[in-house]
């Protein structure tokens, strides 16, 4: 299993500060499922030290993490990222557990980082979200999920401990995420059975897969992006990483707070 990464946190006020919030201890995760998110959070933790930002690993699997005061705990970081894990618990958006396979879940998890998700907004901090995390969003600012895909989904390899699918999305023009990897056609790396279905207040659809499956969400005045792929991946296209995390971590830089937006509305933690 590989090691995992460690915290870096520097004194150079220049550098951006990101909270990087995953469950990688929690006792509902199997151990494929932990070596995967382990070997994620390393490669998260090696870009952003490439493109020039501090980061902590929260990994709130872990009890102590439950309790935690997530406004508190955003305190003195320049924006959030939320990496894969298992799935949200359904209550969580409204619906009743259907007969599929689950992963991961626990609710106290759920709370932590749809709470995490929740301040940072409401402290205007850039948000960006990996597979899961982009589900959390989703679901912290009201939007619903499909719970199964269903055995024929293009979206991961169906085995006993589901692997990675190659697929393409279509990402629309004059989005966040065309800034970063630019519009049209992008082949992506996936492994998930659930998807976003209503969006979240603000929320808007970006980048969609063959089979209408929504693969990307960012909030129409907010810097705040999801994709439902992992651009972690080792086998991900080169360089789609590194253009998702500069865009991310450039949002993060410090600088004077941005004005807010003609007409923008105010979301509450």
């Amino acid at each position: 299993m590989p090691a995992p990464v460690a915290d870096v946190l520097t004194t150079q006020s220049a550098r951006p500060r990101i909270l990087v919030s995953c469950s990688l201890s929690g006792p509902e995760n199997d151990a494929w499922l932990i070596d995967d998110l382990t070997a994620y959070a390393d490669n998260i933790g090696r870009e952003l030290h490439s493109q020039e930002a501090d980061f902590e690993l929260l990994d709130v699997g872990a009890a102590a993490s439950w309790t935690m005061d997530a406004a508190t705990h955003l305190k003195g970081f320049d924006g959030l990222l939320v990496l894969g894990g298992g799935d949200i618990h359904p209550s969580l958006y409204g619906q009743h557990p259907i007969a599929a396979p689950g992963y991961g879940v626990d609710a106290r998890v759920d709370d932590a980082e749809i709470a995490l998700v929740r301040s940072a907004v409401a402290a205007r901090l850039p948000v960006m979200g990996i597979c899961r995390g982009m589900q959390v969003i989703n679901v912290a600012l009201g939007g619903t999920l499909i719970q199964d895909l269903g055995p024929e989904s293009i979206h991961q390899v169906h085995t006993e401990a589901p692997g990675m699918s190659d697929h393409e999305v279509v990402i629309q023009p004059d989005t966040l995420l065309a800034s970063a990897l630019r519009a049209g056609s992008a082949t992506v790396r996936s492994g998930h059975h659930q998807a976003v279905q209503e969006l979240g207040i603000g929320m808007l659809a970006t980048a969609a897969a063959p089979d209408g499956v929504i693969e990307a969400i960012e909030h129409e005045d907010r810097w705040i992006l999801g994709v439902q792929w992992h651009p972690e991946d080792p086998d991900t296209i080169p360089g789609q990483l590194a253009a998702l995390m500069r865009a991310f971590t450039d949002q993060c830089r410090p600088s004077e707070p941005p004005a807010p937006l003609p007409g923008e509305r105010t979301i509450a933690a």
